[in-house]
């Protein structure tokens, strides 16, 4: 990182650099021609630095406000798919170092009106349904770029007790019948069918 100061006079003035609060970092620090540069930049760097130029006439200075932004990167991306039943919530997780502001975005269509985005990052979208299924984007942000992660998420729709794509449960009976010359017989049904008792 590089700042310049100019000044001009004559005598020609001595220029200096000074942080308002803390120190220039010694030993990552060099100025040449009125230029402070600082090299391997850190957090701890940003701050107020003065710049002063002074002869034996006079001196004048100028502040300088250093802002050190993070790298942008996601520390917490979404699954890359995620798979809900009709009437359940579903919640992304985002969260992204050096953002200033983590939002949502929806391919094509708007955000479901049943949805949070709480100031951590997370989506929560209540009581999907089937019209909610499509591709989440979260977009972290900062002064200087933008970065998204992707999530896509399917919602099965559901029909009575059974699960689309999914095996739903039986009821099992296992009696006695005589007529198969006292063979224990196992009997398989479903809601939708009467179990009848031989004659």
């Amino acid at each position: 990182m590089s700042m310049l100061c100019k000044a001009t006079g004559q005598p020609r003035p001595r220029v200096t650099w000074r942080k308002a609060f803390g120190h220039v970092p010694k030993g990552r620090t060099s100025v040449v021609d009125g230029n402070l540069t600082i090299m391997g930049v850190t957090k701890a760097d940003g701050g107020a630095y003065a710049c002063s130029a002074k002869n034996i006439l006079g001196q004048d200075s100028a502040v300088a406000i250093v802002m050190v932004i993070d790298k942008l990167k996601f520390i917490l991306t979404p699954p890359l798919k995620v798979t809900a039943t009709e009437k359940n919530n579903v919640m992304l997780n985002c969260a992204a170092q050096g953002a200033t502001e983590v939002g949502w975005k929806r391919a094509g269509k708007n955000l479901p009106q049943n949805h949070v985005v709480y100031p951590n990052g997370t989506l929560l979208v209540k009581n999907v349904a089937t019209g909610d299924a499509g591709s989440y984007t979260c977009v972290a942000k900062n002064r200087q770029r933008s970065t998204e992660a992707n999530s896509v998420v399917e919602v099965l729709k559901t029909a009575g007790n059974y699960i689309t794509g999914c095996v739903t449960r039986f009821r099992v009976f296992q009696r006695y019948m005589s007529d198969k010359g006292r063979v224990d017989v196992t009997v398989i049904i479903h809601d939708k069918e009467i179990l009848v008792s031989p004659n």
